[in-house]
């Protein structure tokens, strides 16, 4: 599934600003372990207890969200929503403009532990 950026999440700070309905609408994603496929690094992934005691990942810093909307591996609709919702991609910044899909952060269910990849699992 993919995952999202929230702009009003300051990076690095450890701290999310979604929360009550908005944490139902975007929903945390945690992850305690890690494993990754290139380009990414799991060096780039941590995590920290949310004020409500959950625990959420990061990616270079950014707490990495989903959005309730989508239902489907490769859904993206919460691009863009009301301009501080956007996809996680691996530069570890807030994307401008159309993103490749090789590029977008999603996860794919395992049975051991999530995993992490560029772009739709493909």
């Amino acid at each position: 599934m993919t995952l999202y950026y929230f702009t009003n999440d300051v990076p690095g700070s450890g701290k999310s600003s979604c929360s009550g309905q908005c944490a139902a609408t975007w929903p945390v994603f945690s992850g305690d372990v890690i494993a990754v496929s290139p380009p990414l690094a799991s060096s780039d992934f941590s995590s920290f207890a949310r004020a409500d005691g959950m625990k959420q990942a990061t990616y270079k810093g950014r707490p990495l969200y989903y959005y309730n909307a989508d239902t489907k591996p490769g859904d993206t609709k919460g691009q863009g929503v009301n301009n501080v919702w956007f996809i996680a991609d691996v530069s570890g910044t807030v994307p401008a403009g159309t993103i490749p899909a090789t590029t977008v952060l999603t996860t794919q269910p395992t049975t051991t532990a999530p995993t992490y990849r560029g772009g739709y699992g493909y």
